[in-house]
């Protein structure tokens, strides 16, 4: 059932009111930035107490950082929808390639964070 116009308009929906999510948050980080020059975008170690510290918006890089992160994401919730689709119709090999192509997006997450310095 890959073809189906309900997952065609569920994705589009998703890629749109994310991308329009992502862009507002981006968008007011960049005000919130502009207004308050003594917030510096410096580079940070990547770690759990600095998703809890920075990424929340509480500061105009942590603003701009949940933007990125909100894009960064959509492809895999993009996937998801699509598994969950193909899922629900009992389509099993379109299920195990959205699956796995799920895994190897969240993957390159993880080896992108464990490249951070």
């Amino acid at each position: 059932m890959p073809d189906s116009p309900q997952l065609f308009r569920r994705l589009a929906l998703l890629l749109k009111y994310g991308s329009l999510a992502s862009m507002a948050i981006l968008f007011l980080g960049l005000v919130w930035s502009g207004v308050s020059p003594q917030s510096t975008l410096e580079q940070q170690r990547f770690t759990a107490r600095y998703i809890l510290d920075y990424l929340l918006p509480t500061s105009a890089a942590g603003t701009l950082h949940l933007g990125i992160m909100v894009l960064m994401f959509l492809p895999i919730a993009v996937v998801g929808a699509s598994w969950a689709h193909f899922r629900q119709n009992r389509d099993r090999k379109n299920q195990r390639v959205a699956a796995m192509i799920l895994l190897v997006l969240i993957l390159g997450i993880f080896l992108g964070i464990s490249q951070v310095k």
